[in-house]
């Protein structure tokens, strides 16, 4: 499946994490390049999944379609400008 997770956040890292453990295909929203610019070295997570991956990472939502599921993992007050 193909997720679109909107939000680099703890949450949205974390899913990416998951995701990608499993196999899925992952891209990774976030509106702020800074936000994204770290991970592009790979999303480094430890714990229930540990190891090192790599989410498409994109700050333009141009054409959210072609993806199975989009997850959004943004704070509350993020969530009226991903709908508009």
């Amino acid at each position: 499946m193909k997720f679109l997770i909107l939000g680099a956040g703890n949450t949205g890292k974390a899913y990416s994490a998951y995701l990608l453990s499993r196999g899925q295909k992952v891209t990774l929203y976030d509106r702020s390049p800074d936000r994204l610019a770290p991970l592009a070295q790979g999303l480094k997570a430890s714990g229930a999944v540990s190891g090192e991956f790599f989410p498409v990472l994109t700050d333009r939502l141009d054409r959210p379609g072609g993806h199975d599921v989009i997850l959004v993992c943004t704070v509350a007050e993020g969530h009226r400008p991903l709908a508009a």
